[in-house]
């Protein structure tokens, strides 16, 4: 991610190479990440999702969106797949509470990417994201955008209390199959 530049394609989840409309970043100190928890970044430890990645441990910010797939999904919400925010992934745990710098990419349409082999969802330009900005970046990404702030999630987004109960199924299907 270091390397890339608004213009530069990247893969998608579906394999079609979609441009990088906007990059940014926002750094937090550590004070403000210890006054501030909801910024605390999330790990989710190498190889413990279900595809057995990330392939290194995977830093995000809490509400960060990773897409799950089971059949659990199906039954309980009438998806094939859908977002869980980082916070409510089972293996997730609280990160470092140091220094954080965040990166953000923007895609058209919202999309899935592979972040350290895990995948991952390029930034969501909604409300709370947008505020969570500074002018600039808001002003940049309305501008990449056509000002078409009205795109869609590329899925569904699970509630924590629905994520809870997916991962509940889950986990009784996998005790179940051991």
């Amino acid at each position: 991610m270091e390397t890339l530049k608004v213009g530069d394609l990247i893969v998608s989840e579906d394999g079609a190479a979609k441009p990088v409309l906007f990059i940014g970043c926002q750094t937090f100190n550590a004070q403000s990440i210890r006054a501030f928890t909801q910024l605390c970044p999330v790990t989710i430890a190498k190889g413990t999702t279900a595809t057995s990645t990330p392939l290194h441990d995977l830093h995000a910010s809490p509400q960060h969106h990773i897409p799950v797939r089971a059949p659990e999904l199906q039954t309980l919400c009438g998806f094939d797949a859908a977002f869980v925010a980082a916070r409510d992934m089972p293996y997730a745990r609280p990160g470092s509470a140091t220094e954080t710098t965040y990166v953000n990419l923007v895609c058209a349409p919202h999309t899935c990417i592979r972040a350290n082999g895990c995948e991952s969802e390029t930034l969501f330009p909604g409300d709370t994201a947008l505020l969570s900005m500074s002018l600039d970046d808001r002003r940049d990404i309305r501008a990449a955008l056509d000002a078409g702030l009205t795109q869609k999630t590329a899925y569904p987004c699970l509630t924590a209390q629905e994520a809870a109960v997916c991962r509940s199924a889950i986990q009784s299907r996998e005790k179940r199959a051991a």
